[in-house]
């Protein structure tokens, strides 16, 4: 039972995430505020660096 809600969960994460990039078992997921969108090599320098989802944080 365990096994299978593990690869229920590994299913649906790539669903929604995408699979991690080689070498990595992880994704990385950044949240940066609504003023970062302002700072396009802040962006560039975390995808250079690892980063593979930004998610913008809108509310105050």
């Amino acid at each position: 039972m365990i096994k299978e809600a593990q690869n229920i969960l590994a299913k649906r994460s790539r669903s929604l995430l995408g699979r991690p990039r080689e070498g990595r078992t992880t994704i990385i997921v950044v949240t940066l505020d609504v003023e970062a969108v302002r700072q396009p090599q802040l962006v560039e320098e975390l995808l250079k660096h690892g980063m593979d989802i930004v998610r913008i944080k809108c509310a105050h």
